[in-house]
């Protein structure tokens, strides 16, 4: 029975995780931004643009 429950946390965690369709990204100095999974063509040119603002400074997190 644990091992049910347990798997089923798992499950529902993961399918929260993977429903992030945004990043919100805080600077220090610079105005705060959000990246949205759908203004690009595809996940990798999202990726490549959260990994961006990460190099110039800002940290993102998972965001609705």
């Amino acid at each position: 029975m644990k091992k049910a429950i347990l798997y089923t946390f798992l499950l529902a965690t993961l399918a929260t995780v993977s429903s992030c369709n945004c990043q919100k990204c805080k600077h220090d100095v610079l105005a705060d931004s959000k990246i949205c999974k759908e203004d690009f063509n595809s996940n990798e040119d999202f990726n490549d643009a959260v990994e961006a603002a990460e190099d110039f400074g800002y940290k993102c997190s998972p965001s609705n």
